[in-house]
């Protein structure tokens, strides 16, 4: 399940950051996802690039987010923002920068701060910027959010994080498997936790076991390891 649109804290500040410069997106009072979709295409297009809604890329840099070492000092210093678009904002394209190669290590490490946040949306968007991040050191990080974390929204955004989402490649992805394994035999897990552990394995896998965990590891014993 998503966070609402209206609880988006990252949509918020992508939101506030178009209006500055499209009047038309700013007198809207509750935009949808498509008013913001087409706000992003019309700055794209104001900017020549590619014109496909999607914030990444060029399109991000364009948002005046530079590759830079810089940029990720600034943006590790909003992550500590008390105003929550700024903070969630700082998180999300701080996993993004990562992934391309500005400082991922920097950026691992201001993600991995804000995990335990007492704020949900603050994990919430270390965890997205964690899967965005894509190294290998964020998947146990991932896995114990998944197990710990008391708030079911950000166990299943870990889950999707480590299953589908974000920027891991497949042999990352199947590196989880034998944990999430265990999570299957973990009788201290609850019903729909154990439910997201078996989609995470079959959106690993490409598998369509039941919800069994002999059987789960019957197969990976055979063909997954």
């Amino acid at each position: 399940n998503e966070i609402a649109f209206d609880k988006d804290a990252r949509l918020k500040a992508l939101q506030q950051r178009l209006a500055f410069e499209d009047t038309s997106f700013a007198a809207i009072a509750n935009p949808s996802r498509d008013d913001l979709r087409d706000a992003v295409k019309r700055f794209q297009a104001r900017n020549g690039l590619e014109e496909d809604g999607r914030v990444r890329g060029d399109t991000l840099a364009a948002l005046n987010v530079s590759k830079t070492s810089a940029a990720v000092d600034q943006l590790a210093t909003q992550a500590e923002s008390a105003d929550q678009p700024t903070a969630v904002w700082a998180l999300w394209t701080l996993g993004l920068l990562g992934n391309r190669g500005v400082e991922p290590q920097r950026a691992s490490q201001v993600l991995m701060a804000r995990i335990h946040d007492p704020n949900e949306s603050i994990r919430y968007w270390a965890v997205e910027g964690m899967a965005y991040l894509g190294t290998d050191e964020v998947i146990p990080v991932l896995l114990q959010t998944f197990h710990d974390d008391p708030s079911p929204t950000i166990r299943e955004r870990a889950a999707c994080g480590l299953a589908q989402s974000g920027m891991l490649n497949e042999q990352q992805r199947r590196s989880a498997v034998p944990q999430l394994l265990d999570f299957a035999d973990d009788t201290s897990l609850d019903a729909q936790t154990h439910t997201w552990v078996y989609q995470a394995l079959r959106d690993i896998t490409g598998q369509s076991l039941p919800n069994d965990p002999a059987s789960w590891r019957n197969w990976y014993s055979t063909h997954g390891a």
